[in-house]
C-alpha cells in the first residue's frame, strides 16, 4: 500500500488534511517535526515509489522549507512533495518562493479547500479522480500542476533527487491526458536521457496547454503573473525588457547591417532614451544600432510602431519584482528583475511606452 507522508500539521488541520487525502487510499503516516520526518524516510524502506509527502506550513511558514532541502540533498528522496502554503498574514508569497526553491513539486494556497487538497495529491500520484468542478477545471488543475514542474527543472543548482521527482511528477501526469499527444509524449519521455536541460525542453514542448485554445490562454496569464518570458535589450548602457506575452509587445526585432524581415514599408522608429528625456551621460553612450517592432491589435487592425535600442540581447524568463507605484509612473517601467548575466533589468510597460511613441511620433500641426 501507497503511503501519504502529512507532516508538521497543526492540531486544527490535521483532521482537515486526513478528511482530504482518505479517498486516496494510501496509509498516512503523521510526523511533527524535522528530526522525526527525516528518520521516517531514511533508510532502505523510508520511502517507496508512489508514496507522497505533504508538508503543512500553514503554522511553520518559512524554516519549513529546510525540511525539503533536508529531504532532497540529505536523505536525496525523490518523492514528489506537496506544500500547503501559510495564510496571507504570514507571508505566503516568500515561503512559495523558498519552497519552490527547496525543491517543493506543487503549492497550494493555505485558503484551497479539502476538494483542491485531494485533487492536487490525486495529481502527482497519477490517480484518475473526478473534478467536482468539471472537465475545464480539472484540465486547468493539470495544466497549473505541469508548469510547476517545468519552473523547478528550469531553477539553476537542482539537487538530482528534485529533477527525479519533476519526472515522476510528468509520469503521473501523462496518466491523466486524454489528448491525442499524451501517448506521443509518453513514448518521447521513455528515450529521454540527461537532466533538467532535456527534460525542460520535453516539457515545454508537450506542454498539454498546447492542445486547447482555453489552455493557451491560461499559460499565458500563468508566465505573466510568475515568471514571463521577456525581451531582454541595452539602451545607454542599462538593461531592459518587455514581456513578450503583454497585449503590447516586441513582434520582431533586428540590428543594423542584418536581413531586415520581411516589412511593407519603412518603419519609422524613436530612440528609446528619447522617450525618458535623457540628453546627458545616458544619451552619449548610446548607439542606437538595433530596432524592435512593437505591436497592438486593435480590434482587427494590426498597429506598429518602431523603438531604437543599442543591442538586443535575448529572450529568457525573468523573476518580476513589482516596482512602488510613484516608480511606475515617473520611469514607465512596471517591475525589475535579474537576468541571467547577475544584471539589474527594468521591465518596462508596454501600454505606457506606446502611448509615450505615438506622443512622439504625432506631428502638431500648425496653429
Amino acid at each position: 500500500m501507497n503511503r501519504i507522508f502529512v507532516i508538521h500539521p497543526s492540531g486544527e488541520r490535521r483532521e482537515r488534511l486526513a478528511q482530504a487525502l482518505q479517498p486516496l487510499g494510501g496509509r498516512i503516516v503523521e510526523a511533527f517535526g524535522r528530526g522525526d520526518s527525516l528518520q521516517r524516510l531514511a533508510g532502505p524502506d523510508g520511502q517507496r515509489r508512489g508514496d507522497l509527502v505533504v508538508i503543512d506550513l500553514s503554522d511553520w511558514a518559512v524554516p519549513g522549507t529546510a525540511l525539503i532541502r533536508a529531504l532532497r540533498r540529505q536523505v536525496t528522496s525523490p518523492l514528489p512533495v506537496l506544500v500547503c502554503l501559510p495564510p496571507d498574514t504570514q507571508m505566503p508569497d516568500l515561503a512559495a518562493q523558498a519552497a519552490r526553491i527547496a525543491g517543493a513539486n506543487l503549492l497550494l494556497p493555505s485558503q484551497a479547500t479539502t476538494a483542491d487538497l485531494t485533487e492536487s495529491a490525486a495529481l502527482l500520484l497519477g490517480l484518475p479522480l473526478r473534478c467536482l468542478a468539471g472537465a475545464d477545471a480539472c484540465q486547468q488543475r493539470l495544466i497549473d500542476a505541469w508548469q510547476q514542474q517545468l519552473e523547478l527543472v528550469a531553477l539553476p543548482d537542482a539537487a538530482a533527487p528534485t529533477v527525479v521527482s519533476a519526472r515522476r511528477v510528468f509520469e503521473s501526469l501523462l496518466c491523466l491526458r486524454h489528448d491525442e499527444r499524451g501517448a506521443e509524449a509518453a513514448l518521447a519521455l521513455t528515450a529521454l536521457v540527461g537532466g533538467p536541460v532535456p527534460l525542460g525542453r520535453w516539457g515545454g514542448w508537450y506542454h498539454p496547454a498546447h492542445e486547447t485554445v482555453a489552455g493557451e490562454a491560461e499559460l499565458s496569464r500563468r508566465r505573466q503573473r510568475v515568471q514571463p518570458l521577456c525581451l531582454v535589450f541595452d539602451a545607454g548602457g542599462q538593461r531592459f525588457a518587455l514581456p513578450l506575452d503583454a497585449d503590447v509587445a516586441p513582434g520582431c526585432w533586428w540590428s543594423d547591417g542584418h536581413p531586415l524581415p520581411p516589412v511593407q514599408e519603412p518603419l519609422a522608429a524613436l530612440p528609446l532614451v528619447r522617450l525618458f528625456g535623457s540628453s546627458g551621460f545616458r544619451r552619449l553612450l548610446c548607439t542606437d544600432r538595433a530596432t524592435i517592432v512593437l505591436r497592438r491589435q486593435d480590434d482587427t487592425l494590426m498597429r506598429e510602431q518602431g523603438l531604437r535600442v543599442d543591442e538586443v540581447l535575448g529572450i529568457e524568463p525573468l523573476a518580476l519584482d513589482p516596482c512602488p507605484p510613484a516608480t511606475v509612473q515617473a520611469s514607465g517601467c512596471q517591475a525589475v528583475a535579474v537576468d541571467r548575466d547577475g544584471e539589474p533589468v527594468l521591465v518596462l510597460d508596454g501600454r505606457q511606452l506606446w502611448q509615450q511613441l505615438g506622443a512622439l511620433s504625432t506631428p502638431v500641426s500648425p496653429r
